[in-house]
């Protein structure tokens, strides 16, 4: 008799047994049931042909095709981080103690212009090359539909970081207060739905 492997199963039902056996396992929601044929499994030896480290945009941060969640209170400064971030992109200089490589980024934000005016006064951004996308462009778009668009700006412009600012303002009611961050991260996955062989960094500040 062939011996089945083992498997952990994460919970059982209330009454303490395991859970019964259908044709495919229920999916969070936002995820896909997995199916055996599109599970591929590669040998630890195809490792070493990976870089030891990634191409870092930002140091220890954002890498080519990443995605990164910057998050904190309201109000609590993270704009303005990624405005310090911006000039610092520009020429390739450190930023907050780690290195960085020149390139220019695309901001999707719901801030309207007077806002973006004030801190491009303050962090010295106005001859950038990096470009924004503010309300009057990004607010009221399917959000699948417009971080899509927006990756493909990105692309087209040679742009090595998308910011998404802020993620639940521009999500809308693809977030909610119970959104867990598996969740999060689902929601923020189309802007990497393309298959490029080099995808933009993005960063979903929350």
């Amino acid at each position: 008799m062939t011996s089945q492997p083992t498997v952990a199963l994460a919970g059982v039902d209330p009454a303490g047994q395991p859970p019964k056996r259908s044709g495919s396992a229920s999916a969070a929601p936002g995820l896909t049931p997995a199916r055996t044929s599109e599970l591929k499994p590669k040998s630890f030896s195809e490792l070493r042909a990976l870089a030891a480290e990634p191409d870092w945009l930002w140091q220890g941060f954002l890498a080519p095709g990443s995605l990164t969640m910057l998050a904190g209170h309201p109000f609590a400064g993270k704009s303005m981080l990624v405005s310090g971030l911006f000039r610092a992109l520009e020429t390739g200089e450190p930023f907050l103690g780690r290195t960085t490589k020149a390139g220019s980024a695309l901001l999707v934000t719901e801030e309207d212009q007077a806002s973006l005016r004030e801190r491009a006064g303050r962090f010295d951004l106005f001859a950038i090359r990096s470009e924004d996308l503010d309300r009057s462009s990004s607010v009221g778009h399917d959000w699948a539909a417009l971080i899509a668009s927006a990756t493909e700006l990105a692309l087209a412009e040679e742009h090595r970081l998308l910011v998404i600012d802020t993620f639940p303002g521009l999500a809308g009611s693809a977030m909610n207060r119970k959104t867990t961050p598996a969740q999060s991260r689902v929601a923020c996955s189309p802007c990497r739905w393309r298959q490029e062989p080099v995808l933009p960094s993005c960063s979903c500040i929350t």
